[in-house]
């Protein structure tokens, strides 16, 4: 859609050797308001929810895979619908 976003991932790492690193399912994934090019302006490069709420563009999530806030596991479902596993 070609609009710029970020991935909050949340991990823990229990070892290095061997490497043991868990994830934790419930990230988050922030979309900028305005389409990336440029010269976009800071809605358009920048992701920060703060910034962005108060775009005319920015729309509340109503659920999981909407709005300029998504969780992970529904942005891994678009990624899979969209472009297959």
């Amino acid at each position: 859609n070609e609009l710029k976003f970020d991935l909050r991932l949340y991990v823990l790492v229990t070892s290095f050797h061997p490497l043991r690193v868990y994830l934790f399912q419930q990230g988050l994934v922030r979309f900028c308001t305005q389409k990336y090019s440029d010269d976009a302006g800071l809605l358009g490069h920048l992701t920060n929810y703060t910034l962005n709420k108060m775009s005319k563009k920015f729309e509340e999530s109503e659920d999981e895979g909407s709005g300029s806030k998504w969780s992970f596991l529904a942005f891994m479902d678009y990624v899979k619908k969209k472009h297959g596993e």
